[in-house]
């Protein structure tokens, strides 16, 4: 009969009481090395590295020798950066008209046709107002588009702005 060699990668069988990782009675020796045996691998590492960290360049440095190429910077598809917009304003609840320059306008607006029926405003009220003049923009462009789409165009024109216009039953 041929004698088959056992091969070594695979796992020993553990004794009763035995932990997991811990090493046979046979290899106690080797336990008190291991620290020694780390220590040693530890200070290669190190010393693998530090050649490494002395000699390393900028990357201007290395653009200037021609070891590094400069990035070519792709051109977008047209209409990629839109549609991202597009996905970012429809996931945000955040007001699109900056606060203070639609508060201002609002004041002038009731100072030039209110006269002296309102002379100020709460901080909920103008933002009431905001929120139901920034719907309405939503709306009328929204229908606007859907009006160019039925001209078969993408773009919106003057003419589907009017259109939406004399259509305007609730908008």
């Amino acid at each position: 009969m041929a004698r088959t060699k056992v091969p070594e990668a695979l796992p020993r069988i553990k004794k009763e009481g035995q932990q997991a990782g811990s090493p046979g009675p046979a290899n106690d020796a080797a336990r008190t090395s291991s620290s020694s045996q780390y220590a040693a691998k530890k200070r290669a590492v190190q010393a693998a590295k530090a050649p490494s960290q002395a000699k390393s360049k900028t990357q201007k440095e290395l653009k200037a020798i021609g070891q590094v190429k400069d990035k070519v910077k792709r051109k977008a598809k047209a209409g990629v950066k839109a549609l991202r917009e597009i996905r970012e304003y429809q996931k945000s609840v955040k007001l699109l008209i900056p606060k203070a320059p639609m508060r201002r306008l609002i004041r002038e607006i009731t100072e030039t046709f209110g006269g002296d029926v309102i002379d100020r405003w709460t901080s909920s009220a103008l933002e009431a107002v905001q929120e139901v003049a920034e719907a309405y923009m939503v709306a009328y462009f929204e229908r606007s588009q859907l009006a160019a789409i039925h001209g078969k165009r993408i773009t919106i024109m003057p003419k589907d702005m009017d259109l939406v216009k004399r259509m305007a039953v609730d908008l």
